[in-house]
């Protein structure tokens, strides 16, 4: 998702009762502790995070750049083959660095909402990263053959087995979901992280998109919302329609009751 914008906070005199302790939504803005609107002007860091060593260069004084030139946010990149490289078993010493590294950011002043990205489905692919090798079938990818340029790889049919195979599967989504209660989990102590994007792009597979994002993303993403605000419960939401948005076609992904979702 390639997002920019402006950053604006709009003065008001709160009312009774007192803002909210935490950013909100409210009104079609996101609303800092004070009540006012806020409109996030960031980057992603970053593209280095999708593969090994999951991590790229930044540290403080890139972070005070960023700042210094106007920015007031930044997009950070998790991999779900970082967190649980193997089946039930998550690196406890990749979640500790992703602590360190998101308080450099947040430490600088810059809010942070977190992205659990992916492309063309996972790590199995040659070029591709996100789910761990483990979530599909070997022969998927020993029988895949990459085309140029990469996008089209999304219509590879082992890719689209790959991706069907998580959205029709109950255990994934729910291991999808239980890795990111471990983001989640890392970070709660750290204030300046006010968000996450669920999934980057979400390919919709073999299914038309709308009834995807009506009987597969949606679900998926209150799962995850009920795992993150376990332990963050004044976390947004910023949830992204499938990646069929791309390409112009209009989303079908409902508006969520809970509050808070952007």
């Amino acid at each position: 998702m390639r997002w920019f914008g402006l950053f604006l906070l709009v003065s008001c005199v709160p009312a009774a009762p007192p803002p909210p302790a935490s950013y909100s939504v409210k009104s079609g803005f996101l609303r800092d502790p004070q009540g006012r609107a806020v409109i996030l002007r960031g980057v992603n860091v970053s593209g280095k995070h999708k593969t090994k060593p999951y991590f790229d260069f930044h540290d403080t004084p890139d972070y005070q750049q960023l700042r210094a030139w106007g920015f007031n946010s930044v997009r950070f990149l998790v991999s779900w083959s970082a967190i649980e490289p193997t089946r039930d078993v998550y690196d406890e010493t990749y979640l500790a660095e992703l602590r360190r590294r998101v308080s450099l950011a947040t430490g600088a002043g810059l809010l942070v909402f977190i992205d659990l990205h992916q492309d063309l489905y996972g790590e199995g692919f040659v070029g591709a990263n996100g789910a761990p090798r483990w979530t599909c079938d070997e022969a998927n990818y020993a029988a895949y053959r990459p085309v140029t340029p990469w996008f089209l790889n999304a219509l590879s049919t082992q890719v689209i087995a790959c991706v069907d195979g998580f959205w029709s599967s109950k255990e994934l989504k729910a291991k999808y979901a239980s890795a990111w209660r471990q983001v989640a989990k890392a970070l709660k102590d750290e204030r300046g992280v006010i968000g996450f994007d669920p999934m980057n792009e979400p390919p919709w597979g073999s299914l038309p998109n709308d009834v995807f994002e009506k009987t597969r993303l949606a679900p998926l993403y209150r799962d995850v919302l009920a795992e993150v605000r376990a332990e963050r419960p004044d976390w947004i939401g910023f949830f992204e329609p499938a990646a069929s948005r791309n390409l112009g076609l209009p989303t079908a992904l409902p508006r969520f009751d809970e509050p808070n979702i952007v």
